[in-house]
């Protein structure tokens, strides 16, 4: 029996998403698994998997990580703004102008383990 054209597309539109096995079945791969429970796009995976290696320094992971178009509409609100400058300019790693300065931001408190106001953990807990 021959592959089905579009499930092989599929399969190779997903890298290490997907497997087909025996010609006829799809499973998912870890992170297939992971983009289905966390609903996370496979263009993000994508994006994860080229851009991150075993030897990704912190700066750029927290670049990668920060990056999918989902996390530009967190916005900065207008209370908010010196609340983030201050916090910033405490942290080790700053990052240039970027639609994705607040994710970078919570990313980096997070792993930074520095508390947030109250005002902030929601938007921490949607990242």
């Amino acid at each position: 029996m021959t592959q089905n054209p579009q499930l092989l597309q599929l399969v190779q539109c997903q890298p290490k998403c997907l497997s087909i096995e025996d010609e006829l079945d799809v499973s998912p791969l870890n992170l297939g698994m992971i983009v289905a429970y966390y609903g996370i796009s496979y263009v993000t995976v994508k994006i994860y998997i080229f851009s991150l290696k075993e030897r990704t320094k912190l700066c750029r992971l927290l670049e990668v990580v920060s990056s999918p178009t989902k996390f530009e509409n967190i916005p900065i609100r207008r209370h908010e703004e010196v609340r983030c400058r201050c916090r910033y300019d405490r942290l080790p790693i700053k990052l240039e102008a970027s639609a994705h300065f607040k994710t970078f931001l919570l990313l980096q408190i997070h792993f930074s383990r520095i508390a947030l106001p109250p005002d902030l953990v929601t938007d921490h807990e949607v990242i």
